[in-house]
C-alpha cells in the first residue's frame, strides 16, 4: 500500500510538536488586584503581549513575538505598574492599538494550541470587549496550570514569572519577572524540565487532545 503523506498531514503534525505559551501585562494601580479593578477608572488593558514558540520534542523556543500596546482609558502608566513590570511610558506611547496588536499575535500562532499560565485571554477578550472588538472565540487556548499544578502542587498559588525562580530553573533564562516575555520563557523551561520523556510528552498531547 501506498502512504499519501499530504501538505495538510505536514501541518497537523507541525501543530502538534509545537505550541504557543503567552502571557500578558496590563494596566494596574497600588492595590487594584485586591479590589479587583474595582476602583475609579481601573481597567485591565493590555499594554504588552509575550509569545514564544516550544517545540514540545526538543523543549527548545523557536520564535519571540513582543508587543507593547498603548492604552486607551488610562493612556499614563502608573507608577506603580511601570516599577512592577520595566515598562516604560514611551514603551506604550509608541505602542500598537489592542486590535493590531491581537491580529499580530494571532499570525503569530497561527491555529497553533496556545498555552498561559492562568486566564490571560479572559483579561484579553475582556479589554477587548470594553473597546467593542470581537472577542477572541478560538477554542486552541489552554491554562498551563491543568498539567503543571497536579505535578507540582507547591506551584498552585506561584505567578507565571516566578515558575523558573521557584523549580531552580532560572539561571536557563534572562530577563525580569513580570515582563511578559520573561514569564513566557519562566512557563517554557519548567514545562520543559517536566517533559524530559516519551510518554511524558505523549500524556501532555492526550490531556489537552493535541494528538
Amino acid at each position: 500500500m501506498i502512504s499519501v503523506y499530504s501538505e495538510r498531514d505536514e501541518i497537523r503534525i507541525c501543530m502538534t510538536n509545537e505550541i504557543i505559551l503567552f502571557d500578558t501585562e496590563f494596566t494596574s494601580w497600588e492595590g487594584a488586584q485586591e479590589r479587583n479593578w474595582s476602583g475609579d477608572n481601573e481597567y485591565k488593558e493590555i499594554i504588552q503581549v509575550g509569545a514564544i514558540k516550544m517545540n514540545l520534542n526538543s523543549g527548545a523556543v523557536t520564535e519571540t513575538l513582543n508587543i507593547s500596546i498603548k492604552p486607551i482609558f488610562n493612556p499614563k502608566l502608573s507608577n506603580y505598574i511601570k516599577d512592577l513590570t520595566g515598562i516604560t511610558q514611551k514603551e506604550v506611547d509608541n505602542g500598537l492599538t489592542l486590535q493590531a496588536a491581537v491580529l499580530q499575535f494571532l499570525n503569530f500562532s497561527s491555529g497553533k494550541p496556545v498555552f498561559s499560565w492562568g486566564n490571560d485571554i479572559d483579561v484579553v477578550n475582556e479589554d477587548l470587549s470594553s473597546k467593542n472588538i470581537p472577542i477572541i472565540t478560538d477554542d486552541n487556548f489552554f491554562d498551563l496550570r491543568a498539567w503543571i499544578v497536579p505535578r507540582y502542587p507547591q506551584l498552585g498559588k506561584a505567578n507565571s514569572g516566578s515558575l523558573a525562580r521557584l523549580m531552580n530553573l532560572d539561571d536557563q533564562i534572562s530577563g525580569s519577572e513580570h515582563d511578559a516575555v520573561y514569564d513566557c520563557l519562566s512557563q517554557q523551561v519548567v514545562l520543559a524540565d517536566d517533559l524530559k520523556t516519551p510518554k511524558d510528552k505523549e500524556e501532555f498531547k492526550a490531556k489537552f487532545n493535541l494528538s
